[in-house]
């Protein structure tokens, strides 16, 4: 039987945070009022990131993930206390695509300048991105999917194109 030599590097927890920094999210527009704010930007998409990161798939479970973590975690990403799913929910909903875009394209020119990029198996050098989908559709329609998810009277009887990318 032939054996396959994995060749990876593994995630170190400091690595990890390096890269959820790479991602600039200080540059990304906070549209909310600013005498309200009780959660900083920055702090909330490095929570979203991190959650992500382990396994959260609702604003429930990114709530559960912002009041266990470690005191040096909570500290290098700037959460200080529990962070509600409505909370995150709400300050998530109201964030622009354009911005979030740029800080997936500062973080991959990060990874790149690292060397941590290479081609493996296709001559170019390339990066999948789940949702690549999403480009195709107009901003308008996106926006109008989003916020009428659960209303099927918005949603539009044309299917949505998909391009290979």
């Amino acid at each position: 039987m032939a054996q396959f030599r994995i060749d990876r590097n593994s995630v170190t927890p400091k690595g990890f945070l390096r890269r959820v920094l790479d991602c600039g999210f200080d540059e990304v527009r906070d549209s909310r009022e600013q005498t309200k704010i009780i959660h900083p930007l920055v702090a909330v998409l490095r929570l979203a990131v991190l959650a992500l990161a382990s396994g959260a798939r609702s604003a429930r479970a990114v709530e559960d993930r912002s009041e266990h973590l470690k005191p040096e975690v909570r500290d290098e990403i700037g959460i200080h206390e529990r962070v509600s799913d409505n909370a995150f929910g709400l300050i998530l909903g109201q964030l622009d695509g354009h911005d979030l875009r740029k800080t997936l394209h500062r973080q991959v020119k990060a990874e790149w300048e690292r060397k941590r990029l290479r081609a493996d198996q296709v001559p170019q050098n390339t990066v999948a991105i789940d949702g690549k989908h999403l480009a195709t559709i107009s901003e308008t329609r996106l926006r109008a999917l989003s916020s009428h998810r659960h209303h099927s009277m918005a949603m539009s009887s044309r299917p949505l194109s998909y391009a290979m990318c």
